[in-house]
């Protein structure tokens, strides 16, 4: 029975302390014969060249040896200890490592772990990222104009622009998202941060100001006036126009706000302008902040023709069609000139009888008749010189077939009809 129990006992597996005390028994034992630390070195550089060792990193200082699974264990320890945020340069002084392979354990570890993420040179964990929105929430709330600026938090945290825009959107969109926990209640919006109250201050301050503007009026001036974020003004002022509670229109990209009341005074007065003259000046409609010449003409004026930077109306173009077409009956000759308005040049009286109904009708009739080699009509401009003066210059002539040919002046003045 001794001896059975004996065999037993030598076939049982040591447990874990039996092991520990053999393994301290055996390094308390003086070894006679000691590798050096350069063979030592070499022995493990061999072993891990043969992949009988998992790669290996080495200390600053070559004593020891890290797996790279321990060092990523290192980073997050280092991130923890620090309160969730650590830079680079303290990683690698916890860790005794190179910056080379800091940054390869950084990297894996935000690769594999979807609570830490990489920020410039620091890492980040979610831990202080939540504890930077409830922070920012507090701020806000405690804020007397109910705004803050992203530049205020970047002094606050000491993280780039671009980091804290992130943590902001991010806070932000939970809000938005209707959930209670690390939120920032407010909207985010031109690198500020403002609350619902801060907002309807800012929009009573620009309806009050816009409504009681009567001239066309520069942004600029009323912002220095009002001491308002321009950025603001105008997005709160184009909120207001779209939503029917303030009379008017923003012009020249939202630097100019022109009110409902000057703007139908303004249509009055060009189409009593244009009733007694049956002409427009672009230069005239540009003093009256008219930018957009073809949407304007189309919206508020049709049959006219646009030559160079004058609109000429459909009753002016019929009393010069109806000169030409007298002149071309009686084989006599008209001035163009004393019909058209006289801001317009030579070239584009010229262009405005080429395009007169009575002389494309002329026109084609000549198309018509190929066996006739020579012009019925003839369109004459300035040669140059005074664009008036000589009533000869600029006429519209009819001659027989049996004289001189065609000499109508060429131009590169184009014509529009509206």
């Amino acid at each position: 029975t001794t001896a059975a129990t004996a065999a037993a006992d030598e076939h049982t597996e040591p447990t874990l302390d039996e092991l520990r005390a053999r393994f301290a028994a055996v390094q308390q034992q003086r070894v006679r014969q000691q590798l050096s630390e350069r063979t030592v070195v070499d022995v493990v550089a061999l072993l891990v060249a043969t992949n009988r060792l998992p790669p290996l990193v080495v200390t600053k200082d070559g004593r020891e040896y890290v797996m790279p699974q321990q060092l990523q264990m290192d980073v997050v320890a280092a991130a923890a200890a620090r309160g969730g945020r650590v830079s680079l340069m303290e990683v690698e002084t916890d860790t005794n490592v190179d910056t080379a392979a800091v940054a390869t354990a950084v990297a894996a570890v935000v690769e594999v772990n979807d609570d830490v993420y990489l920020y410039g040179t620091d890492l980040v964990t979610t831990t202080y990222k939540n504890r930077c929105i409830d922070e920012i929430d507090e701020a806000l709330a405690a804020s007397a104009s109910g705004a803050i600026t992203v530049d205020s938090l970047i002094h606050r945290f000491s993280l780039p622009a671009d980091v804290v825009r992130k943590i902001v959107v991010e806070g932000v969109e939970r809000w938005m998202q209707q959930k209670t926990v690390n939120v920032i209640r407010g909207k985010f919006d031109n690198d500020v941060i403002y609350t619902k109250a801060y907002s309807d201050r800012i929009e009573a301050r620009v309806r009050g100001a816009l409504s009681a503007v009567t001239l066309p009026t520069h942004i600029h001036s009323l912002v220095k006036c009002h001491n308002v974020d321009e950025h603001r003004f105008v997005a709160a002022a184009t909120s207001l126009i779209g939503a029917g509670r303030i009379d008017g229109t923003m012009h020249g990209g939202g630097r100019i706000f022109i009110p409902g009341t000057f703007s139908r005074a303004r249509l009055q007065y060009v189409e009593t302008f244009f009733s007694n003259n049956n002409y427009l000046e672009f230069s005239f409609l540009e003093k009256l902040y008219i930018s957009d010449f073809s949407t304007f003409f189309k919206h508020h004026f049709k049959g006219g023709m646009v030559v160079g930077r004058c609109y000429i109306g459909e009753n002016l173009l019929l009393q010069l069609d109806a000169v030409v077409a007298a002149a071309i009956s009686s084989s006599s000759y008209c001035d163009a000139s004393a019909i058209l308005p006289t801001t317009i040049s030579s070239s584009e009286v010229v262009v405005v009888v080429e395009n007169s109904s009575s002389v494309k009708e002329e026109r084609r009739k000549e198309k018509k008749d190929k066996s006739n080699p020579y012009t019925t009509i003839v369109v004459v401009g300035s040669s140059g010189g005074s664009s008036r003066g000589s009533s000869y210059r600029r006429r519209y002539h009819r001659c027989n077939a049996t004289k001189t040919k065609s000499t109508t002046t060429t131009t590169t003045t184009t014509a529009t009809t509206i």
